[in-house]
């Protein structure tokens, strides 16, 4: 069981590593592939729209010629006898277009053919049925290329097969794809040798945007970023932060101050707590010693009169004596 979820395991950990080498590579690195890849799926576009629109174009072209062709042939293997596909004598209609006509039986007669041409193509019974619309074939020589066929019935009950050899066409269309890649490697180097001073130039603030959030992040709150504010995206972004760094600045001087404050109150209130404190132990001391000295100068007074024994205070006494007792 654990070999039926290991590639679906060995899937999900190749795309967590392709999208944590993604996120850890640099701006300036994902600009660039994402331009590269742009240029690059561009040309790839490119390339292929005109080589399929060069390959109809030419495909067009060589259709129209047989069928021009064909008009003329017709009528030519119509009047003259034909020599069977494997003599050596030369052939009546030298052209481009190897030109054959197949009989029922399969005997091949030749009219024609291309100059140092190795082979015809080879059709089956089915594309021998299909006449009047031109058509792609294989040669019969496995190096022999492919050939543009087209097929007419003759009155005879005959096949004529006129086809025109795609070598200069396919050679044609190959050169284009080669010079399209060409021009795409060339595109792409192009954009690496301009694009990449182009990007150190425009990310360049970055780097003192993030030089002055190193020093501000160290305590030095009077930097600012210098870089002009202008419509640019960093302009803005500049601009932006100066705005909040100033305001970081002053917050944070306001409550520097506010602590200043704070601790100066704080130690006003603790030197008024300390003279209160020393004052109310002097009060304490003094009433303390008021009270052992009262305590000391009670006396005790014994009154003779009607035989009664009174205890009298200090201030007792005196205020008695005040008043004559």
């Amino acid at each position: 069981m654990s070999c039926e979820f290991r590639p679906r395991e060995d899937n999900a950990v190749r795309a967590a590593r392709w999208r944590k080498t993604v996120r850890g590579a640099s701006l300036r690195t994902r600009v660039m592939a994402a331009a590269a890849l742009l240029v690059a799926l561009t040309c790839l576009v490119t390339a292929v729209l005109g080589t399929t629109l060069l390959r109809g174009y030419l495909l067009s072209r060589s259709d129209a010629q047989l069928q021009d062709f064909a008009k003329v042939a017709s009528r030519i293997v119509q009047r003259q006898p034909l020599q069977p596909g494997d003599s050596s004598r030369p052939q009546a209609l030298p052209t481009q277009f190897l030109v054959e006509v197949v009989s029922a039986s399969g005997q091949i007669s030749m009219a024609g053919g291309p100059l140092g041409a190795a082979g015809g193509p080879r059709l089956s019974a089915a594309q021998l049925s299909d006449t009047g619309t031109p058509f792609t074939a294989a040669a019969a020589e496995a190096s022999g290329g492919s050939w543009r066929v087209l097929v007419q019935l003759l009155p005879s009950g005959d096949h004529l097969v006129i086809a025109y050899s795609l070598g200069d066409l396919d050679s044609t269309v190959t050169r284009l794809e080669i010079a399209d890649a060409v021009a795409g490697a060339i595109a792409v180097v192009l954009l690496a040798g301009i694009g990449l001073p182009l990007m150190r130039a425009s990310l360049a603030p970055l780097a003192r945007i993030e030089a002055t959030a190193a020093a501000i992040a160290d305590g030095d709150l009077s930097r600012r970023i210098d870089h002009p504010a202008g419509n640019t995206e960093v302009g803005r972004l500049a601009e932006a932060l100066d705005v909040m760094l100033v305001s970081i600045e002053t917050a944070y001087l306001a409550r520097a101050d506010g602590e200043a404050r704070a601790l100066g109150s704080e130690e006003r209130m603790r030197r008024f707590v300390a003279d209160a404190s020393q004052n109310v132990a002097s009060v304490a001391r003094v009433g303390e010693s008021a009270s052992e000295c009262a305590t000391e100068c009670f006396v005790v007074v014994e009154s003779a009169v009607g035989g009664r024994s009174c205890k009298y205070s200090a201030g007792n006494l005196a205020r008695r004596d005040s008043r004559g007792e």
